[in-house]
C-alpha cells in the first residue's frame, strides 16, 4: 500500500500511524511525501516543503503505474520521481478565513495578494501591492 500526501504535520502524523498499525497486521506499506511548493522553505531545506497542487501529478502518475500492474516498489519509485521534479508556489489572493466580510477587512489586506501561502490561512512569504 502507497501512502502519497501533503507534508504537513497531522497528514505525516496520521500516515505514520496507519503505517505502523498496517505493519502489525503485516501489511507492506510506503510513503511518498509531496514537497513542491517552492515558496514554503529554501532549497536547502526542500524536504520540509508542503505539498500542495504538485500532489495531483504524483497521485495522477502513481495511479496509472498502479492500474498498469506494476508492482508496489515501482509504483512508489514513480511517485518519488514525480515529486522530486514537481514545484508549484502558493499565491492567496485573500484570507481563507476570516470572522468578518470581504468589505470589512482590514484595509492592508485589499489589493495584495500573498505568495507562499497555502489552504490553512498561514501569511505567505512575500507580500505583493
Amino acid at each position: 500500500m502507497l501512502y502519497l500526501y501533503g507534508n504537513y504535520g497531522g497528514d505525516v502524523y496520521t500516515f505514520d500511524l496507519a503505517a505502523d498499525l498496517s505493519s502489525a497486521d503485516d501489511v507492506r506499506t510506503t510513503t511518498v511525501v509531496g514537497t513542491d511548493d517552492i515558496l514554503s522553505a529554501p532549497t536547502e531545506k526542500a524536504s520540509t516543503r508542503r505539498g500542495v497542487a504538485g500532489l495531483f501529478f504524483a497521485y495522477k502518475t502513481a495511479g496509472a503505474s498502479a492500474e498498469r500492474g506494476d508492482d508496489l516498489a515501482t509504483v512508489t519509485e514513480i511517485a518519488q520521481r514525480t515529486v522530486d521534479r514537481t514545484r508549484t508556489m502558493g499565491v492567496g489572493l485573500s484570507p481563507r478565513s476570516s470572522r468578518q466580510p470581504a468589505n470589512r477587512r482590514s484595509p492592508s489586506t485589499r489589493g495584495r495578494w500573498r505568495s507562499g501561502s497555502a489552504s490553512m490561512a498561514n501569511p505567505g512569504t512575500i507580500a505583493v501591492r
